[in-house]
């Protein structure tokens, strides 16, 4: 869906909203694909009040007819830099009986965390901690993340997953094309001033890069 398709999808939202148990949606589309299409305008939009609305009246709709456990399930976390397994990983978790899991579930968080992205996510991971034994998502923005996570879920798990740093930057190249740019890579994990236009993995130094940022405690790896 296009950028223009979700602005004219996301002008009919105000009139969907407001709907009874037992009246279809006004956009005329199941709970489960209309929750698909709240989540693509919150990732071009961010997590707007009226999207949020939206999105957690629908998530409700959907979870009604759903069991409520006795005690809240369990919340795991996988975090890294992208194309290091966290896919294989949600997969994986899937599996579980009971498990909800998702992949980069929106809304994306800037490396600098805003406090309406985390607690949309936070939001979310209460409502469906009620029906589910694990409830799971990966995504390279839990980085940033994990204080902010661990202040509001105190008892959620982290999974962190490394893989070897020139076969992560060659995967990157053969999915974002054969020059690595900062632009390349997830926001904010390569900075514009590291002199990165150009280089191919077999050039540049990935471990030194690494272990100088993780020696000086920046902010910016």
């Amino acid at each position: 869906m296009t950028q223009k398709e979700l602005v004219r999808a996301a002008a009919s939202v105000p009139l969907a909203v407001r709907w009874r148990a037992d009246v279809r949606p006004t956009l005329g589309i199941e709970a489960e694909e209309r929750g698909r299409l709240l989540l693509q305008m919150i990732a071009v939009f961010g997590p707007t009040p009226g999207l949020q609305q939206a999105y957690f009246d629908n998530l409700d709709r959907i979870l009604a007819g759903r069991p409520v456990l006795a005690r809240p399930g369990r919340l795991v976390l996988g975090l890294g830099t992208g194309r290091c397994g966290s896919t294989s990983l949600t997969h994986l978790v899937a599996s579980i009986r009971g498990a909800c899991a998702t992949h980069e579930n929106p809304p994306l968080i800037h490396w600098r965390p805003r406090r309406a992205q985390i607690a949309m996510h936070v939001r979310r991971f209460a409502r469906l901690r009620r029906h589910f034994s694990v409830v799971f998502d990966s995504a390279h923005w839990w980085l940033n993340a994990v204080p902010a996570v661990m202040s509001a879920c105190p008892d959620a798990v982290f999974v962190g997953l490394l893989r070897e740093p020139a076969a992560t930057v060659a995967s990157f190249l053969h999915m974002k094309g054969d020059v690595l740019t900062p632009d390349a890579l997830p926001a904010g994990v390569v900075p514009s001033s590291a002199g990165l236009q150009n280089h191919s993995p077999t050039n540049f130094d990935w471990d030194l890069f690494v272990s100088e940022r993780i020696e000086a405690g920046s902010d910016s790896l």
